[in-house]
């Protein structure tokens, strides 16, 4: 009976493991140490880690370097930086949703139930001024073997846990003050522009009606510029799907924007100030790090002023079992 309660505990994982939004090298790595472990013990706690658990769906996770976190984190207060959309690593991802909307535009039109939409979209197709679009990405996944795996593997990669809720609600109340620009927080919309799906199109439909309302009572206002502007950077490449993103946007920003150069990149940018420090839920370690370096990242914290937890990943730990 026992033989039998360990094998479906293990068939259970396993099945979790092919329903990760991972592609498939990924997967059979995580299949293949797996099959290393020795006892249903071990198995059931590597793969907790594995499988990205996050038991806080408040908590979103913004992965970066070691060198970033006394950046982000200061003695005084909280530094986020937004990028500009056309200095992403990828400036591509925000052409998707011209790209569907160009196959697709009959399609659209037709969902349309507003004739004034459809009137301002046969006489201009784009925007004729396009809003500046800054953006900080974080992610649902909490120990990611995706992003381990990738750019912020070794000792220099770390994982800083946001509340979303308290973030948004700094940046809803800096909007009212400020008045200056307009705050977003989405979840990043997968999708492939060669097989557009009809809730896509219902999507953009939507999209659309929302901006032509935000420019109903606002005089000089073309809402194709509010659409343009506002909703490419929420689309990406279904390729991409793994990540489970969420991103904090801010538009037509008038405060001062900076030029950067990062490891051979130029990256055009924006500072926000924070001084709520509970917006930092915890840090993660990257798994190549070392007891050394947590107590060090807490003494740095604990000087400039902050109590949360550190951790050190165990995400590949299960490597070194025979």
């Amino acid at each position: 009976m026992e033989d039998k309660e360990k094998m479906k505990k293990e068939t259970d994982w396993l099945e979790k493991i092919h329903n990760l939004n991972l592609d498939r090298s990924a997967k059979n790595m995580i299949l293949m140490a797996s099959r290393k472990l020795k006892t249903s013990h071990l198995f059931v706690r590597d793969l907790y880690y594995l499988l990205e658990y996050n038991e806080d769906e408040n908590i979103v996770w913004h992965y970066t370097k070691m060198g970033v976190l006394e950046k982000i984190l200061t003695p005084d207060n909280i530094k986020i930086r937004f990028t500009h959309s056309k200095f992403t690593n990828d400036p591509s991802e925000c052409l998707i949703l011209k790209e569907i909307y160009k196959d697709k535009k009959d399609d659209i039109l037709n969902m349309l139930k507003e004739n004034a939409i459809k009137e301002a979209l046969n006489e201009q197709n784009t925007n004729k001024n396009e809003f500046d679009c800054y953006m900080f990405s974080t992610t649902y996944l909490k120990n990611s073997f995706t992003f381990w795996s990738k750019e912020y593997a070794g000792k220099d990669g770390i994982a800083i846990g946001l509340k979303k809720d308290l973030l948004k609600n700094e940046l809803i109340s800096m909007e009212n003050i400020a008045n200056s620009f307009y705050t977003v927080m989405e979840d990043v919309l997968y999708v492939n522009s060669l097989d557009v799906k009809r809730n896509t199109l219902n999507t953009i439909v939507q999209f659309l009606e929302a901006s032509y309302k935000i420019c109903s009572s606002i005089e000089n206002l073309n809402f194709l510029d509010v659409f343009w502007s506002m909703f490419p950077p929420l689309f990406k490449h279904n390729a991409w799907k793994g990540e489970k993103e969420l991103r904090f946007i801010l538009y037509n920003t008038e405060t001062k924007n900076e030029i950067e150069f990062y490891e051979n990149k130029i990256i055009r940018c924006h500072y926000e100030y924070f001084e709520d420090k509970n917006i930092i839920s915890s840090i993660m370690l990257a798994p190549a790090c070392n007891d050394e370096d947590v107590k060090a990242v807490e003494k740095y914290l604990k000087d400039s002023g902050y109590n949360i937890p550190v951790e050190r990943s165990r995400a590949f730990d299960l490597q070194d079992k025979q």
